[in-house]
C-alpha cells in the first residue's frame, strides 16, 4: 500500500531528523532531510524542505524519487511558499514523490 509506505517514510524522516535544528539547510539547497520506502508498487520518497533556504539557493530545489529511479522533480520556492501558507505554518514543507514500479 503506497499510502502506508508514505506514512512510514514520513515517520522515518521525523524520527531521524527530530526538529531539523541540526541541519544547515543553506548548505543543502534547502533539503533538511529525506527518507524512502520501497514497496512492490514503487518507491516513495519524502523530503523535508526549508523554504527560506530554497529561496536563498536559487529559488528551486530538485528532489529525486529514490531507489534506482532517475526520476526527479524541480520545485520552485514559490510553490513551497504557497503550500506552507495553505497549511498555516512557517516550518518545513514535506514533499512526497512516488516512482511506480513497471509491474
Amino acid at each position: 500500500n503506497l499510502e502506508a509506505a508514505e506514512d512510514e517514510a514520513v515517520n522515518k524522516l521525523l524520527a531521524t531528523m527530530g526538529d531539523f535544528s541540526n541541519v544547515d539547510a543553506t548548505k543543502t539547497g534547502g533539503v533538511l532531510g529525506s527518507a524512502e520506502e520501497v514497496t512492490d508498487q514503487g518507491v516513495v520518497q519524502v523530503a523535508a524542505l526549508d523554504v527560506s533556504a530554497v529561496l536563498a539557493s536559487g529559488g528551486k530545489v530538485s528532489i529525486g524519487a529514490g531507489g534506482d529511479s532517475s526520476i526527479s522533480v524541480d520545485v520552485s520556492a514559490e510553490v513551497l511558499q504557497q503550500a506552507q501558507e495553505l497549511a498555516g505554518g512557517s516550518g518545513p514543507v514535506l514533499l512526497s514523490l512516488t516512482a511506480m514500479s513497471d509491474e
